[in-house]
């Protein structure tokens, strides 16, 4: 997933490997994954607090155009997010903000999934938005914003003018592209590990 960081908005990525609910707590969630800055990957772990649950009806679509998706059920939700990144170099530090999501659960096999159709929505529209800031580990004084969504397109606009150009073919203004985003369309699988020689 993507998102804007700093003043100056620069890509920033994000890829959550791993999710598990506490046992006795079901409004708490434990992350862990790693995200890249520039080209910097820095591992990270931490939580989600889920604050507010709510089902909503999704106003862009009528009953049998959600029940043609084997939709069960939609819900809405926000919370609480601290990401605490290892330590790499001096570039360390936790990321702690608000979330929004919205998901629904269906009545086919497939599992839970992000739901997607209306801006109008508190995530914008774009599966979750996480809304905070990232403070350094080695000087509490710098202190950064962060935005990030899995559909970022679906709010981008508001966040840099006219950031992405056109509807089915979805382009990032060039003026922009300097900020980490010109490799937006590759297939960078930054996030693997490399691996060992075998000897």
């Amino acid at each position: 997933d993507n998102g804007f960081y700093g003043e100056d908005r620069y890509r920033i990525e994000f890829l959550f490997s791993a999710c598990r609910r506490d046992e006795k707590d079901p409004t708490l969630f434990y992350v862990s994954g790693k995200n890249r800055h520039k080209t910097v990957i820095t591992p990270f772990s931490g939580t989600f607090r889920i604050t507010q649950l709510s089902e909503f009806t999704d106003p862009n679509l009528d009953t049998s155009e959600i029940n043609s998706m084997n939709v069960r059920t939609m819900y809405a939700a926000q919370g609480e997010f601290e990401l605490k990144e290892e330590v790499v170099g001096n570039t360390s530090g936790v990321f702690k903000g608000k979330i929004k999501f919205e998901f629904h659960t269906r009545t086919d096999e497939y599992p839970i999934d992000f739901w997607f159709y209306s801006q109008q929505l508190p995530s914008g529209g774009g599966g979750y938005r996480m809304d905070g800031n990232w403070t350094s580990y080695t000087n509490p004084n710098l202190v950064k914003p962060v935005i990030l969504g899995h559909d970022l397109f679906r709010f981008a606009n508001d966040i840099l003018k006219d950031f992405s150009m056109g509807e089915r073919e979805v382009e990032i203004n060039e003026k922009y592209r300097s900020l980490g985003w010109e490799s937006f369309w590759e297939n960078d699988e930054w996030w693997h590990e490399a691996e060992k020689p075998k000897m």
